[in-house]
């Protein structure tokens, strides 16, 4: 699918709803990027969402965020509770984490692929948070937009540095936190492309508008503050009542 005309094509476009939340997730690659390294995940039926960006200027970051999904697309036991369900998200970043680090050790010379992720297990009213680096997760409700997540990063040089990733470490440190998704409010998870581009009170105004596909908007408004960063966008929608 595309973006509206005149609009570069995106690579991942889809909306569908789930319970009580209507589910939109965008995903596009930057402008005179060589790959997409961002990557997107959605699974109404478990209740899994997540973005993850590889980590410019390291090998293989468009692996290293594909390999997180995949470790997060087996399906957990239905009768599972919310916190066991929430042991196993954590359980499943951490194989990643495994994975990745044990690739770049172990190959003939031995190197990092890591990649940021924000990652929420979505159950009725509530979500648990996991995360390492700078991708954010944002609750908009009653005109405010609020910050659910805190950057991993340092200035250093004038640069940001990244300080938590997936893969970069053998025992990575995820944080954590639950969170109330009331009736109307919107979750959103979101890679450095969107909040770097776009200022916080175009994101709020954007999560307002009463459209189905919002991850989608908050692309095109990336692309109308030329962001050159890859971009991807997860917006659950809180509309209540039962599909």
């Amino acid at each position: 699918m595309q973006a509206q005309p005149g609009a570069r094509p995106y690579d991942t476009v889809r909306v569908v709803r789930a319970g009580v939340f209507e589910i939109s997730l965008a995903s596009r690659q930057g402008p005179g990027r060589e790959n997409n390294e961002d990557a997107v995940f959605s699974n109404p039926e478990t209740g899994v969402h997540l973005v993850a960006d590889g980590v410019g200027g390291l090998p293989y970051g468009e692996v290293a965020s594909w390999e997180i999904v995949q470790a997060c697309t087996a399906i957990h036991a239905a009768d599972l509770s919310f916190m066991d369900r929430l042991e196993w998200l954590e359980d499943r970043l951490l194989a990643a984490n495994h994975t990745l680090y044990q690739a770049g050790m172990t190959a003939p010379q031995a190197f990092t692929m890591a990649s940021t992720v924000v990652a929420a297990q979505v159950e009725d009213d509530r979500a648990g948070l996991f995360w390492a680096g700078d991708s954010r997760a944002y609750l908009r409700h009653h005109g405010r937009l609020l910050q659910l997540t805190t950057d991993h990063v340092e200035l250093r040089d004038r640069r940001r540095l990244v300080t938590r990733l997936v893969g970069a470490t053998p025992d990575p440190e995820l944080d954590f936190r639950i969170v109330q998704i009331d009736p109307g409010a919107r979750l959103l998870l979101c890679t450095d492309g969107i909040f770097d581009a776009v200022p916080p009170e175009v994101i709020g105004a954007t999560l307002d508008l009463e459209r189905r596909d919002l991850a989608t908007a908050l692309l095109e408004a990336a692309d109308c503050y030329s962001g050159r960063d890859d971009a991807t966008a997860i917006v659950l929608r809180h509309v209540g009542g039962t599909p």
